[in-house]
């Protein structure tokens, strides 16, 4: 009935995620976990109990993208940092501004880096799955 059916579509789930990553997954000042829920309609929270947690809030189907996306995201975050933090950008180096060439503000590192993080993950994700087909 209605009752099963808002909890099948609103609910949260937990995983493991070891606190050692919460800050990266974070980012300065909340941006990068500000962007993965903009990106997914979700309400993302990292929590240190039982050696570390994340909290997602949404509909069950989203929630997995997101726990999918967040899980990638380990990946992807570090080299796009070493990226933008190195000498200079040549347009194509980055998916989510192909044009940009230079150097990326101190300023605007975290946000940059959260988009091209989240567009290299979604990518990832995307070329696994098509693999599974």
């Amino acid at each position: 009935g209605l009752v099963a059916e808002v909890l099948e579509t609103s609910g949260e789930s937990v995983h493991a995620l070891p606190s050692k990553f919460h800050g990266t997954l974070k980012g300065k000042r909340g941006a990068l976990v500000e962007a993965v829920q903009a990106a997914t309609d979700s309400f993302v929270r990292f929590d240190a109990a039982a050696g570390g947690q994340v909290h997602i809030r949404a509909p069950r189907r989203i929630r997995e993208r997101t726990w999918a996306l967040i899980q990638e995201l380990r990946t992807q975050v570090p080299p796009v940092l070493t990226l933008l933090r190195g000498p200079g950008l040549t347009a194509g180096d980055l998916l989510s501004r192909p044009a940009f060439a230079g150097k990326v503000a101190d300023d605007e590192m975290w946000g940059v880096a959260a988009q091209e993080a989240i567009e290299r993950a979604k990518q990832a994700i995307a070329s696994r799955e098509g693999d599974e087909k």
